[in-house]
């Protein structure tokens, strides 16, 4: 083989192994600013949703319940046992609230399994 060809081909594997970085590195950054969009709307979301959940749920006889629910929506910091109080709480709402509140629970529900798993990270 000639020089001229070795180097032709030692160039084009150079040529097509920069490209595929290139175009590794801007379907990272493509996914990253995806994710970072989708997190800010998930955030708007909790944040607009909290405050009517806690309205929905809230009960003069479950004072507890209430107190986690509003520690909650407030981004306050639950620890491990008001995180497993307050689930226990929401559980306990599906068999004795109405309608709504069951939602509400449901939502809070969800939204507690998320920050249980976050905390587990």
């Amino acid at each position: 083989m000639e020089t001229s060809t070795i180097v032709s081909i030692v160039i084009g594997i150079a040529t097509l192994t920069l490209t595929m970085i290139i175009n590794y590195f801007a379907f990272t950054v493509k996914i990253s600013q995806r994710v970072t969009k989708l997190e800010t709307s998930y955030e708007v979301f909790w944040k607009v949703l909290d405050p009517h959940l806690a309205n929905i749920i809230h009960s003069p006889v479950h004072t507890k319940r209430d107190a986690l629910v509003e520690k909650l929506v407030t981004r306050q910091s639950l620890n491990g046992k008001e995180v497993k109080e307050l689930s226990g709480l929401l559980k306990e709402c599906f068999n004795g609230c109405n309608q709504g509140q069951k939602l509400a629970a449901a939502l809070l529900l969800a939204r507690l399994t998320a920050i249980t798993l976050e905390m587990k990270k």
